[in-house]
C-alpha cells in the first residue's frame, strides 16, 4: 500500500510450485577402428551397452567415419528392442569422411526411438553400398536422455 491514508491486512496467501524431475542421462562411446566392407550389404556393426533403465526422451549420436566417398554409406542406429533409425542414407556424394552429430532436433527419424527402453546394447550399423571407395568406422558415441 503506497498511500498512508488507509490500512489493510493480509488475511491469507498461497504459493504453488511445480517442478519437473530432471532428465537422467546415460552415455557410452566406442572406438572400433573397424574396416567397412566395400560394396557389402552386411556392413560393420559396433555396440555400446547401456546398463540404466528407462524410456528414451532424447538422443544424440556422434559418428566419425573415414571414407573417400560418403555417398556410398548408409548409417543406422539400432535400439536394444530392434527398432532402428536411419542417420545417413547415401547423401554427400563424393565428399570425404563423415563426422556428424545426430539428434532429435536434426534427424527426424530419431523420433521413432522416443519411449524405447534404453537398457541393453545400442548398435551402430554402417554399410558401404557401392564399389571402389573404402573406409572405416573410427569411433562413435551415444548420449541418451531418459525418464
Amino acid at each position: 500500500d503506497l498511500v498512508c491514508q488507509d490500512t489493510g491486512r493480509l488475511n491469507w496467501w498461497k504459493i504453488e510450485i511445480e517442478y519437473e524431475a530432471s532428465e537422467k542421462t546415460a552415455s557410452g562411446e566406442a572406438s572400433p577402428n573397424a574396416k567397412i566392407p566395400d560394396n557389402d550389404l552386411k556392413g560393420v556393426e559396433s555396440a555400446i551397452p547401456i546398463a540404466a533403465s528407462g524410456g528414451v526422451t532424447g538422443i544424440r549420436i556422434n559418428v566419425e567415419i573415414t571414407h573417400t566417398y560418403i555417398g556410398d554409406l548408409v548409417v543406422e542406429i539400432l535400439a536394444p528392442s530392434g527398432k532402428s533409425a536411419m542417420l545417413h542414407s547415401r547423401s554427400g556424394a563424393s565428399k570425404d569422411n563423415l563426422k556428424m552429430s545426430y539428434s532429435r532436433d536434426s534427424t527426424t527419424s530419431l523420433e521413432t526411438l522416443v519411449g524405447e527402453e534404453i537398457e541393453g546394447a545400442w548398435t551402430l550399423m554402417v554399410k558401404d553400398l557401392a564399389a571402389v571407395d573404402e573406409g572405416s568406422l573410427d569411433k562413435w558415441s551415444l548420449q541418451i536422455s531418459y525418464a
